[in-house]
């Protein structure tokens, strides 16, 4: 089910029968009230169908995220996904991507200490461990 779209840069989408909310990023440098569109919807799926799993596909995405968007990730965002419950977050980052690379640092430097955050080859890696992280902490 998709949670929202903004085209060009991501599409949300609950994978319900995977249990997880799927972030697919074609594009980083989307505008502020955008990315906060996106961030809040996901995060309203988390609570609505206590699904506590991101995987975000960064493996075609372009460009950066814009400054002030890594700060109200950082500075809001991340503890409303703490308060929420997300457990963890999968992202996709194919070794041959080396911006996507540098903009996943950019927004994994965030104080995740208390979330998962694991990165993998592929879409199929990223199931994979949300399906190993579901199992440990069963």
């Amino acid at each position: 089910m998709v949670i929202y779209e903004k085209e060009g840069y991501v599409r949300v989408e609950h994978k319900e029968a995977k249990g997880y909310i799927a972030f697919t990023w074609e594009k980083f440098g989307i505008p502020l009230e955008d990315f906060k569109q996106a961030h809040l919807s996901a995060l309203a799926a988390v609570c609505a169908h206590s699904c506590p799993y991101y995987i975000a596909d960064t493996s075609k995405a372009s460009g950066s995220f814009l400054p002030q968007s890594l700060e109200w990730f950082s500075g809001e965002l991340v503890g409303k996904l703490h308060a929420a419950g997300l457990v963890a977050t999968v992202t996709v980052v194919p070794a041959s991507s080396a911006l996507a690379k540098i903009a996943t640092r950019n927004w994994q430097s965030a104080d995740f200490s208390k979330m998962i955050m694991e990165n993998a080859g592929s879409l199929a890696e990223a199931e994979t461990t949300v399906a190993e992280i579901k199992r440990r902490k069963a």
